[in-house]
């Protein structure tokens, strides 16, 4: 069955907020402080996801949403399309990370949800109605098993996450 990818909302917030912790002074030089101080606040939008029916649910912990969307179609024997573009990321965020030489795709999302579910549609609509403003569809399941992020007209190979 092809399920379609919502993902419950920004990603690498967490792991971001980690890391700008220990990049103060760095960040402030280049920011105003409420700048900073609004996109750590952000690590108060994460939030448990409503009771969803049909769902698979995977927690975007270590290793970011590559990892998680890596692992889940491992777990659920499936390929993946997912449009890079698509995939809800903060430019608070981005533009932290990009000071701190981090990717916001591979850094920890703590209580964010990447979502396997036959209707994203509804899905989405359910998760913003429960307080996920940032709530997105970005792709769909394959029943090949070519994990693919999309960018543009350039699809590239989701690679296995690092242990560590």
């Amino acid at each position: 069955m092809r399920y379609d990818i919502v993902i419950s909302g920004a990603v690498g917030v967490s792991g971001t907020i980690a890391f700008a912790r220990e990049a103060m002074p760095q960040l402030y030089e280049r920011y105003s402080r409420t700048y900073i101080d609004r996109a750590m606040d952000a690590a108060k939008q994460m939030l448990m996801p409503p009771a969803l029916k049909d769902i698979r649910l995977y927690e975007i912990g270590a290793g970011g949403i590559y990892a998680a969307l890596w692992e889940a179609a491992k777990e659920a024997g499936c390929g993946l399309r997912v449009k890079l573009y698509d995939i809800p990321v903060r430019q608070d965020i981005i533009e932290i990370c990009n000071t701190l030489d981090k990717d916001p795709y591979t850094l920890e999302s703590k209580g964010q949800y990447l979502i396997f579910t036959p209707d994203g549609l509804s899905t989405v609509d359910e998760l913003k109605a429960a307080g996920y403003t940032d709530a997105a569809l970005a792709g769909y399941t394959t029943d090949d098993k070519k994990r693919l992020i999309i960018y543009g007209d350039v699809e590239r190979f989701l690679t296995p996450p690092e242990r560590g």
